[in-house]
């Protein structure tokens, strides 16, 4: 893959063998009701991503239809980022099994989405237009069975340079919103002058802020609670197209897929992320390389260890609530 003019890109590591077994553990937020009380999610608070044209990441997660009950809408998001108290997200990636319900490509399907400064672009996999899901009871029965799966992507202002994966396989049916194809501009992320002591929503700290788990919060559209595994976050290209990068994050041979990260996230090979945010089931942390994040915890979250996490082959049979 060509790098681009202005992104940049990354060489990995050479992969250090393909272990998998549970490690981590997993965050799992609370569902709000139509007031945009009782929700629950942890944020991080983060300096020094920088203005990048490029964002890379990897991220576990574990949900039931049942994991959408009491939203109206029945969608919620696994990510979700604002940039310096911007009203307006920045960046999410979003299980959406209903929508608007009207029927169309909006419906039953994984969205990546970011805002751009001269435009914005998503990339999304459909239930219609997909060769991955073929109808709305296969997008729930791939998806939203209880098991631990892997969506790894890449977002660029070039279209042909995104990407979106689930458990190793390509969905990305090359969607976009917005004026072209491509964008010139920057990914709105980068707030260097975050203090790093209030929790989101409740100060007008700058910063960007990562939402784990997030439950949409517009009334009478709260969202779902989803089990979040470990995260791996770049704001350069990581090419998961590429076999044995993938591999790094990704392996069908090992129990739900997971490969060992370590406490850093790289014990398998991956490049040193920026943020690599995990629990052991007591605290949250990153263990990548900007030192100036801040976890918050806002409303009920619950922290589970390594026991059902990623690697552990562990199916949850009862919903969220």
């Amino acid at each position: 893959m060509a790098p681009l003019a202005f992104g940049k890109s990354v060489f990995t590591k050479a992969a250090a063998g393909a272990a998998g077994g549970a490690e981590h553990g997993f965050i799992t937020g609370q569902h709000g009701d139509p007031n945009n009380s009782a929700v629950g999610f942890v944020a991080t608070r983060v300096r020094g991503l920088g203005n990048e044209a490029v964002m890379s990441g990897s991220v576990w997660f574990r949900a039931l239809i049942g994991d959408f009950a009491g939203s109206d809408r029945e969608f919620g998001f696994i990510i979700g980022g604002t940039g310096n108290n911007d009203p307006n997200r920045v960046f999410e990636l979003v299980l959406n099994r209903k929508g608007d319900g009207d029927g169309d490509q909006d419906d039953h399907s994984i969205v990546l989405g970011v805002k751009y400064t001269n435009g914005t672009r998503s990339v999304t996999s459909f239930k219609s237009g997909s060769d991955f899901f073929t109808s709305n009871s296969d997008f729930d029965s791939k998806v939203l069975d209880g098991k631990w799966h892997n969506i790894s992507f890449v977002f660029s202002g070039t279209n042909t340079e995104r990407q979106l994966l689930l458990d190793g396989v390509d969905i990305n049916n090359g969607r976009t919103d917005g004026p072209g194809d491509s964008v010139t501009g920057h990914v709105v992320m980068g707030e260097n002058n975050y203090s790093g002591t209030n929790p989101p929503a409740q100060s007008a700290d700058d910063g960007m802020v990562f939402y784990h788990s997030m439950q949409q919060g517009i009334p009478g559209g709260f969202g779902a609670a989803f089990d979040i595994g470990p995260f791996w976050f770049y704001n350069q290209i990581i090419d998961f197209s590429n076999a044995s990068t993938l591999a790094q994050y990704y392996n069908s041979s090992n129990t739900d897929g997971y490969v060992t990260a370590g406490s850093d996230g790289e014990s398998g090979g991956a490049a040193e992320a920026e943020l690599f945010i995990t629990t052991d089931g007591s605290t949250i942390s990153n263990g990548g390389s900007l030192s100036s994040s801040t976890m918050h915890e806002v409303g009920t979250v619950t922290k589970s260890n390594s026991t059902d996490g990623p690697g552990s082959g562990a199916t949850r049979t009862t919903a969220n609530t």
